[in-house]
Order: structure tokens, then sequence, then C-alpha cells
């Protein structure tokens, strides 16, 4: 496993859009009972209704895709020995242990699904003068 912080060189990630959730709740007067004078009332929220008003945003998920990799490998063998009871060729020994190293260099292209807004198209006019007179008063 790895991280690494990531330079856009393009365009950065659409922003996160948060969920909400709201509460509210409809006024009520209702009469009290007799231990209250007659004109006095239950002004409240009506407790008999939960209402809510909630907006969920899907987010593009960002994805990556491969697009080279590099891998530069160093083996050593540790603890070389050559052996009392046996005849290697000149310049072998036996080894106990591999110690391994290596860099990995990998090119990733980061990618989103986005929406874009295409702007208006050039408009089809039949004199240049036609083009030149604003949108309202072209008359085909």
């Amino acid at each position: 496993e790895c991280t690494t912080v990531v330079k856009f060189n393009g365009t950065r990630p659409a922003p996160l859009v948060t969920n909400t959730s709201n509460e509210f709740e409809f006024f009520t007067s209702k009469e009290l009972s007799n231990d209250f004078a007659e004109k006095d009332r239950l002004l409240s929220g009506d407790l008999s209704e939960f209402n809510q008003i909630s907006t969920e945003f899907f987010n593009e998920l960002t994805f990556c895709e491969l697009i080279s990799a590099k891998i530069v490998e160093f083996d050593e063998f540790l603890h070389r020995v050559h052996p009392k009871h046996t005849d290697l060729p000149v310049g072998e020994k036996l080894f106990t242990k591999i110690e391994e190293k290596m860099v990995i260099a990998i090119t990733l292209k980061l990618l989103q699904n986005r929406q874009v807004a295409i702007g208006p198209t050039r408009r089809e006019c039949p004199t240049e003068q036609e083009c030149n007179k604003p949108y309202s008063t072209y008359q085909e």
C-alpha cells in the first residue's frame, strides 16, 4: 500500500455536494382545559405530524486508469558463504537470506464523469449583413 499527493495538471474533480435535511411543522391553535382562562389557547406546532424535506446528491466517483508501469528491481544475496563440503563453480556461494528492493513508477489517469454545459451554436444566415443583425430582428 502507498499514498501520494496528487498534483492536478488539468481540471480538478468536482466538489462534493452534501445532502440536506430540513424539518418543518405547521402552526396549530387549540383550546385549553378548564384550568385556563377562556381566552387562552394552546399555540404550538402540530405534534401529530412529522414533515421533512430531504435532498440527496449522487456525486460522481473519481476512478483511474493505469497508463504505464516501470519496475526497477534490485536483489541482493546476503550471508554468502563458500560451503566446506561441496565444490561450487568459481564465484558461486551459498546464501541463506535475500534482500529485495524495488522502485515502482506508475502513471495513472484520474477520471470523473462530468456534466458540461455547451453554449449556443452559431446561427446560419443567408448573407453577411443578416448575420450582423441582432438575433431578435433576424427573419428567415
